[in-house]
């Protein structure tokens, strides 16, 4: 899509100014500039819309991003330094390089060595590292 609106774009640029070339970059640019909130995940061979409430957390293992629920995983195409920018309006935090975490959904906090912590979630049986890079901003984000 984004080199169709830059192809229309050129195109105007290049006098084919009427009225109907200028109606639709507008309708592309508006579609292109709107931003989806939700995240496109994958199980098995259904294509899945999760609102960003859902996750508890997105990870990375094995060179693959999955999306975890209170029940599911999911596959997430895209990397998590892509959802972190991209879920950066909502509640999620950046609290290890392999973790990216729904801070409305953490439960408990466990204090560990070295500044670190790792956290629970409710319904949840994982626990979460947050690295000693990340802990600072979390307490600060939370007001520990």
């Amino acid at each position: 899509m984004k080199q169709a609106i830059e192809k229309l774009t050129k195109n105007s640029e290049k006098g084919l100014q009427g009225k109907q070339s200028g109606k639709s970059i507008g309708v592309f640019d508006s579609l292109y500039s709107k931003q989806i909130n939700k995240i496109v995940a994958r199980k098995g061979e259904k294509i899945v819309l999760l609102n960003p409430e859902q996750v508890l957390y997105l990870c990375v293992k094995k060179g693959n991003v999955y999306a975890v629920t209170e029940r599911q995983i999911f596959s997430v195409h895209e990397t998590l330094n892509y959802w972190e920018e991209r879920l950066s309006e909502s509640s999620f935090f950046r609290c290890h390089r392999a973790f990216l975490i729904n801070i409305d959904k953490i439960k408990i906090i466990i204090p560990m060595f070295n500044n670190t912590y790792n956290v629970k979630f409710s319904n949840h049986s994982d626990n979460i590292p947050v690295s000693r890079k990340y802990a600072k901003q979390l307490k600060q984000l939370l007001g520990l």
